[in-house]
């Protein structure tokens, strides 16, 4: 920490003695030790504290990532679901329509049809179609039969 030789701790001795005394040196280091460790300990306690901090940051930063990453997945496999399940049910319906149009042909599509008009039968005698009586009354009258 400090740069200090072996001949300044000789000077700063000689110092102490000769301003401090002899008797007294020993109980003066000995304070001035205590006070250097305890303000050794104050730092090392700070940086300690410091650390801890930082490592409980770094805690949590990891377990929000974790968290995040687990969410992430979960979403995903929920939207790989979805997605899966809307295929097979596209191939269901796929299966489903071959499945009602096989052998299907046109002709079954005219019996099928709904028109609300029933189809002539063959062997029915058809009718004539209805006049129009109002035709009838606004056309000029028909020629007299020639006389003999």
């Amino acid at each position: 920490m400090f740069d200090i030789g072996f001949w300044e701790l000789v000077v700063i001795g000689v110092i102490g003695i000769v301003v401090i005394g002899p008797e007294r040196l020993p109980e003066v280091v000995r304070s001035a030790l205590i006070f250097i460790r305890k303000i050794r300990r104050g730092f090392s306690d700070v940086r300690a504290d410091i650390e801890r901090e930082l490592d409980l940051d770094d805690m949590r930063k990891i377990l929000h990532e974790a968290d995040m990453r687990e969410h992430i997945k979960k979403l995903n496999d929920g939207v790989m679901n979805l997605d899966k399940e809307a295929r097979d049910l596209g191939t269901s319906i796929k299966e489903d329509l071959e499945h009602a149009y096989d052998g299907y042909t046109p002709e079954d599509a005219s019996a099928e049809a709904d028109t609300g008009i029933e189809p002539p039968t063959a062997g029915a005698a058809q009718t004539p179609p209805a006049v129009d009586t109002a035709d009838v009354q606004n056309s000029p009258p028909a020629e007299p039969p020639p006389k003999p």
